[in-house]
């Protein structure tokens, strides 16, 4: 469990070992990711998006493409940039601005177009309109519990009906 502002930590992560810090694998240190370890990385996000998908189709909605999709606590975009396939347009939150960097930069190297980041904060007062999906995974226990609670209520706020 991360201290009372886990967002400062985030950035001090972000800025120090940004993979790594999303996926706690040796083989995601900075001085060690090599570009097959980059590959694997982000290959292990279109694996989890998929099953993701695989999971509301089968069990919710056999015909569902999200328009609009919410990427909470999104990281370097290991995970906004395979969403980005299947939605028109994903908005990509994180409490840490050099993530937000990361995700920009990842985003544009391999031309994806349709996300917009935001930097997050406890009232998600920067994230505007309502979303088809809202994706969070390996991010809600870093947050201290009460602050993780008054969000998941926000996000579930701004789901569109059905």
């Amino acid at each position: 469990m991360l201290a009372a502002r886990p967002e400062k930590h985030w950035e001090r992560f972000a800025q120090t070992d940004p993979y790594f810090a999303v996926l706690t694998d040796p083989r995601y240190h900075r001085n060690q990711l090599t570009d097959a370890a980059l590959q694997e990385f982000f290959h292990s996000g279109e694996v989890h998006v998929s099953r993701v998908f695989e999971t509301i189709r089968t069990r919710l909605d056999g015909a569902f493409h999200p328009e609009r999709t919410l990427d909470f606590g999104c990281g370097v975009g290991r995970v906004t940039i395979p969403l980005a396939a299947l939605s028109q347009s994903v908005v990509a939150v994180d409490a840490s601005d050099a993530m937000l960097r990361e995700t920009r930069r990842n985003c544009e190297a391999r031309g994806v177009t349709n996300v917009e980041t935001v930097l997050g904060d406890g009232a998600l007062s920067k994230v505007a309109g309502s979303f088809d999906l809202i994706h969070s995974y390996i991010v809600f226990q870093h947050i201290p519990r009460r602050e993780g609670d008054s969000l998941l209520r926000k996000l579930i706020a701004l789901l569109r009906e059905n």
